[in-house]
């Protein structure tokens, strides 16, 4: 699959995919708006979820018709089904990221999306700095956490931003 089609796999017209960036679907709705308006908080956990079944025809169309990719799109498929909550949201946060990692026609799609909306540098950073120090550890505790998987992958991209991280050489 070629990845300007994963960019319009991963945007539906009728979903709010296309509303939000990266950074603003990982760290959901401010506080300020969250106060003043509780509908927000619902606007950001069905971005997740289109997000996630965004990725979950990604899958599908990136590996063909096969009985791996059918069994891989609906584990996702689950994710994004998953009740709207705190605990949800998390496994749908770091569904995001995990598939920001692996698969390059989402990493593609995210950058291109996230230029369009005028922050083009949080998906770039998270892909080639954040994530492939993070990922590890987080696979090396069997994926147990994803709430602490998204907020470690946050904390280093928010208040260590530019900073190297592991040691190898900076980008």
């Amino acid at each position: 699959m070629r990845q300007d089609q994963a960019s319009a796999r991963m945007e539906n017209e009728n979903s709010p995919v296309g509303l939000v960036d990266l950074r603003s679907l990982l760290m959901g709705p401010s506080l300020e708006k969250r106060a003043e308006d509780r509908e927000c908080i619902l606007q950001n956990q069905q971005s997740l979820s289109a997000h996630v079944r965004g990725i979950s025809n990604v899958i599908e169309d990136t590996y063909g018709p096969s009985q791996t990719a059918t069994v891989a799109a609906r584990e996702v498929e689950q994710i994004a089904d998953l009740p709207e909550g705190n605990g949800e949201a998390a496994c749908k946060r770091a569904m995001i990221l995990f598939a920001l990692r692996r698969e390059p026609e989402i990493m593609h799609a995210f950058v291109e999306h996230d230029k369009r909306l005028g922050n083009p540098k949080f998906a770039d950073d998270m892909i080639h700095r954040v994530l492939p120090f993070v990922c590890p550890r987080f696979l090396n505790d069997s994926a147990q956490c994803p709430n602490r998987f998204v907020l470690l992958c946050l904390l280093l991209s928010e208040m260590w931003a530019g900073e190297r991280l592991g040691n190898w050489p900076a980008l």
